[in-house]
């Protein structure tokens, strides 16, 4: 197999696997916000620790997660979109997570290419 393809499998495998499921557990409306903070808190733990163990991931993670929560903020305020429970002006407690796990998943798909 030629790298490139086995690299692509790779990323492809992580982000559709763990990442997808934790996406979709914050999706899941008839969970309570706490619930899904928890989860992700642990899903992004556990990911951290299995793919990548680097202070500079966390400090990407915290970054990514206060610069998308700040701008989703300004696009509820600007009557973009909203959440049905949001909890602190205008978004989710779990959401900075998310993006948490979102950075994890992305810093895996760089480093593969």
């Amino acid at each position: 197999k030629k790298l490139s393809s086995i690299l692509l499998s790779t990323a492809r495998e992580f982000f559709f696997g763990q990442s997808a499921i934790l996406r979709f557990i914050s999706a899941c409306m008839f969970l309570s916000n706490t619930v899904i903070l928890i989860v992700l808190i642990l899903g992004f733990a556990l990911l951290w620790w299995l793919y990548d163990r680097t202070w500079y991931a966390l400090l990407a993670a915290l970054l990514v997660a206060a610069g998308g929560t700040a701008v989703e903020i300004i696009l509820i305020h600007l009557n973009v979109y909203y959440y049905a429970r949001p909890q602190f002006m205008g978004v989710a407690f779990w959401l900075p997570v998310l993006y948490c796990i979102a950075s994890i998943a992305t810093g895996q798909l760089a480093r593969a290419f």
